[in-house]
């Protein structure tokens, strides 16, 4: 599915017509035979591990990037929506 929407996108971008063609049939390829995409769903999976891994912990867990609110953060926050 993530390929049918690659080409899909693909397709949008730069009107390319065999994109379409190609994504309808990964469509139906799809419906009759599944299991042609394991191979690939095995490396997409992977792949997310990865990325998952590197953006958990640079991002998530950057424990110097997190503070707890004082009560002036609050009064901002609240203060822009116009509430005291």
């Amino acid at each position: 599915m993530a390929f049918v929407l690659l080409c899909l996108l693909g397709a949008g971008w730069s009107h390319a017509r065999w994109l379409e063609w190609t994504a309808t049939a990964a469509l139906v390829v799809d419906m009759i035979w599944p299991a042609l995409f394991t191979p690939f769903a095995f490396a997409w999976f992977g792949l997310s591990e990865v990325m998952d891994a590197l953006v958990v912990e640079d991002f998530v867990f950057d424990k110097a990037a997190q503070k707890p609110w004082t009560e002036e953060d609050r009064r901002k926050a609240l203060g822009a929506y116009g509430v005291d």
